[in-house]
């Protein structure tokens, strides 16, 4: 409890029965903060710390749905937030500076409106983005409105359709994920995703995989994929078309797709 600063790193991790960490004086990191795979871990009080000299980790703490930092004024590196229990909150309201990348992956719909409506950071030395599940086609329904420009761009979202959505028509308009990437993952009964006719640039990856009813990806505008594209273990997938598409800036993968039998690519000169 009298632990005021550490002048290098703290590291939090693989403690499988740690639930709570609580350092309720400290309030400088002059190193890397990260507080990662502790299993059982529900809760973290750092109400005093003002600044991490570099990066801010909090990842892979499976069990973690609540984030609260609110003395937290400055991250000299990047601060990345993942791979913990869906986030019902993330609070850093008094965050100021951020001297890279800046990533929340895994928010609610509900959740990731919330921080965005609050977040106010004046500065990110890197790519800003932050992570959203959308398992319902309601929650699809509503961010489209909300997020999506009249120009047809989502910017510094990464979109994951998921769950329970059936229907792709909210984003008929969407022309450009920008700072952002889109995963298409393990939903049941979306069989088609014509209504991405439009979409023509994705910054970040695109993936399509685990789509138990989804039939055939036709995407006829899109040129550019910015990272990785991934395609697999869609067991009913008979066809790709992906006639535009010209270059993708990472990985094209296409694999486990037992029904596949045709792939077009015609316009593919860069991977």
């Amino acid at each position: 409890p009298s632990l005021t600063e550490v002048g290098g790193y703290v590291g939090i991790q693989y403690d499988g029965a740690l639930a709570d960490i609580s350092l309720p004086s400290l309030t400088e990191v002059g190193g890397d903060l990260g507080m990662s795979n502790n299993g059982a871990l529900t809760n973290i009080s750092l109400p005093s710390l003002t600044e991490v000299g570099e990066s801010l980790s909090i990842i892979y703490n499976e069990a973690l749905a609540d984030i609260s930092l609110p003395s937290l004024t400055e991250v000299g590196g990047s601060l990345e937030v993942f791979g913990n229990e869906r986030p019902t909150s993330v609070s850093l309201p008094n965050l100021d500076t951020v001297g890279n990348e800046f990533l929340v992956v895994g928010f609610s719909w509900k959740g990731a409106q919330t921080f965005l409506a609050d977040f106010s950071v004046a500065s990110v030395g890197g790519d800003f983005n932050v992570g959203v599940d959308v398992r319902t086609n309601e929650e699809l329904a509503e961010l489209a409105q909300q997020m999506i420009s009249a120009e047809g761009v989502l910017q510094n979202v990464t979109m994951n359709i998921t769950g329970g959505v059936t229907d792709l028509t909210p984003l008929s308009g969407l022309k450009h994920i920008k700072n952002g990437g889109f995963y298409i993952q393990e939903t049941s009964n979306l069989v088609s995703l014509a209504p991405l006719e439009n979409l023509e640039v994705v910054d970040g990856d695109l993936y399509v995989g685990d789509n138990e009813a989804l039939t055939k990806i036709a995407l006829p505008s899109l040129t550019e994929v910015g990272g990785y594209v991934g395609i697999q273990y869609d067991g009913a997938l008979a066809d790709i078309s992906l006639p535009s598409l010209t270059e993708v800036g990472g990985d094209l993968g296409m694999s486990n797709n037992g029904a596949l039998t045709n792939i077009s690519l015609p316009s593919l000169t860069e991977v």
